[in-house]
């Protein structure tokens, strides 16, 4: 039950319109032609009409306008879903103006509109503007558009009722806008400033920087004036208006971590302000998630010892199946690596990941492997000729996750065989290049036949493993050890011919199998390995934010789906928009 604090039944009938907009919008594909109604005074009045003022701030950061703590963007949170840390995306793309205007005009990524720089390559067919949707859906509703920058008004406003750019100009756009909501009746208005995206790129993008500073405040007072000429209409009270203020993006600095995974909260790129402001909307302030995010995932549980196989014994992929995938011949270079946690303790020479057919020295076999040595391990690899070098890693039987990575490298006319620990160097030992590693073992996590001694090492946790055809320089390693993706962008990943997360056990009913994501397809069948469901927050693994955190905060393809339920039109599941719905409560009414 729902109290109605006014007075009015038909603000009573307004507010159920208003939800069953929203709601419709979440379970609906048929287009709804209803206009929401609305009314502030008591029976028998006229029914508000609804209109939108969507106002984009270019370059203004999330963060640093929060710091500006500009007048009229505080005011508003009164009366506002709003967030300091909103996204223009979460995936991991170049950010322009051009590509996030497209975004916020069509509410889908750019992957769909396929602008980057150039606005005509925008896929307007498919996915159109919110001027064409509206000029289809509802003839006759005056849509607006009055842009600072030229080059969008070019593009993306061709189907509004007026279109004009002003070069740049912020005060002239203001004005123009200001005077369309006095002599005219604007259905949906669409104001772009770019003031303050000039001032940090000339400047830098930092509340701090006296010219970035300014442009922020100017612009904030520009929101002002708009805002006072809304509700300075002669028609405000039978009009019922959404104003959405939202920076496209910030600042233009590419972001490359180091020590962490790629995340869209902290690329300042893409780093925006967003406020959904009615003056009967409830205050909701959203933020970006705070802390270490937990490594999860489900994984076997393996055994390692001596002598005969434990019953965890691990999983394999026969060599007839990889074929020359893991051949690396004379001065070829390449890395292995993985994830760990091992119980506390020490243990001598069971070996635990690699390709050997078995870890014996008597029997002098050819190929490569990690092993533990009391508290430490070991990186160690035989050619098919010669004595084996092993180079010491740093202590990881602590109950702790760490990563493991193994490098055979050529450097100044050398080659060394390296072990590092969380992306710290530990030990490089020379090798001849002629040395040979080719070898007709399967590839085997977990438990292989050798001289282990010592009992059994139960519960050891093996994921994220990786074989590159190429070695990773130490200052790669040292920025990326702690990620568990594989990026596309990233062009290490294109030496990728192994990547096991382990993160996820399948089966098909008779047999278990971790899967290959480096797209050969060779997946680990288990032996036996029992499984355990694990989630643990460290700071020496950083998994990527998901898809569900992102989304706590809004994002430049979420303004459209709150607009057409404002104008009371259905979402079509056709239209492919990639945007969430933020339904906002009312401050004249509760819950009962």
């Amino acid at each position: 039950m729902k109290k109605i604090i006014g007075k009015s039944v038909s603000r009573r009938l307004s507010v159920l319109l208003i939800w069953g907009s929203f709601f419709a919008l979440a379970s609906c594909n048929k287009t709804n032609n209803a206009t929401l109604t609305s009314s502030t005074s008591g029976e028998g009045a006229v029914a508000q009409k609804p209109k939108v003022l969507f106002i984009v701030v270019d370059g203004a950061m999330g963060t640093e306008v929060k710091a500006a703590a500009p007048p009229t963007l505080m005011q508003m949170t009164d009366h506002a879903i709003y967030s300091w840390d909103g996204l223009t995306s979460y995936v991991n793309n170049e950010v322009t103006n051009s590509s996030t205007w497209a975004t916020l005009l069509t509410g889908v990524n750019n992957d769909k509109h396929g602008v980057t720089t150039d606005l005509s390559t925008a896929n307007l067919v498919s996915y159109p503007t919110l001027f064409t949707r509206l000029k289809a859906l509802r003839p006759g509703t005056r849509t607006v558009s009055l842009s600072s920058s030229n080059a969008l008004k070019g593009n993306l406003t061709t189907d509004a009722t007026v279109s004009t750019g002003f070069n740049g100009d912020d005060a002239a756009t203001k004005g123009a806008a200001v005077n369309e909501l006095k002599t005219n009746d604007p259905d949906f208005l669409f104001v772009q400033f770019h003031a303050v995206d000039a001032a940090g790129a000339t400047n830098g993008y930092s509340n701090s920087q006296p010219a970035y500073n300014a442009a922020i405040r100017q612009t904030d007072a520009y929101i002002g004036e708009l805002i006072n000429a809304v509700k300075g209409r002669a028609g405000y009270p039978n009009e019922n208006w959404l104003i959405v203020v939202t920076s496209n993006k910030g600042n233009n600095t590419p972001f490359i971590p180091v020590g962490a995974a790629w995340s869209a909260f902290n690329d300042q790129r893409h780093n925006t302000f967003v406020f959904y402001y009615n003056p009967r909307f409830t205050a909701k302030a959203t933020a970006k998630p705070i802390g270490i995010l937990p490594y999860a995932g489900q994984t076997p549980s393996y055994t390692i010892n001596g002598g005969t196989a434990p019953t965890n014994n691990g999983g394999s992929v026969p060599a007839s199946q990889l074929g020359s995938l893991m051949d690396f011949g004379p001065g070829s270079e390449f890395t292995m690596q993985c994830k760990v946690k091992i119980p506390t303790g020490s243990s001598f020479y069971p070996s635990f990941l690699g390709k050997m057919a078995e870890f014996d020295d008597g029997k002098a076999l050819p190929g490569f492997v990690f092993f533990l040595e009391g508290a430490a391990w070991q990186f160690t690899a035989r050619p098919t000729s010669g004595g084996r070098t092993q180079s010491v890693g740093a202590n990881v039987m602590d109950g702790q996750w760490h990563t493991l990575t193994g490098v055979i490298r050529n450097q100044a006319g050398q080659r060394k065989l390296i072990a590092f620990t969380d992306g710290v160097k530990n030990t490089s030992k020379d090798i001849t290049m002629s040395n040979d590693y080719k070898n007709p073992a399967d590839f085997v996590v977990g438990w292989r036949p050798g001289s282990n001694g010592g009992g059994a090492i139960n519960g050891i946790l093996i994921t994220d493993i990786r074989v590159y055809k190429t070695a990773l320089s130490d200052v790669y390693i040292s920025n990326n050890y702690c990620s568990t993706e594989a990026l596309a962008t990233d062009t290490a990943t294109s030496k990728l011919v192994a990547f096991w997360p382990s993160l996820e056990v399948l089966t098909d009913g008779t047999k278990n199998w971790l899967k290959d994501y480096s797209g050969n397809n060779n997946n680990i069948v288990l032996k036996g390995s029992g499984q355990v469901s694990f989630s643990e927050t460290t700071t020496r693994v950083c998994p990527p934010v998901s898809v569900a955190t992102y989304k706590t905060v809004p994002s430049n393809v979420d303004a459209l789906p709150l607009i057409y339920g404002w104008f009371g039109i259905s979402i079509q599941g056709s239209w492919s928009l990639d945007g969430s719905i933020w339904v906002p409560s009312y401050n004249d009414i509760a819950n009962q």
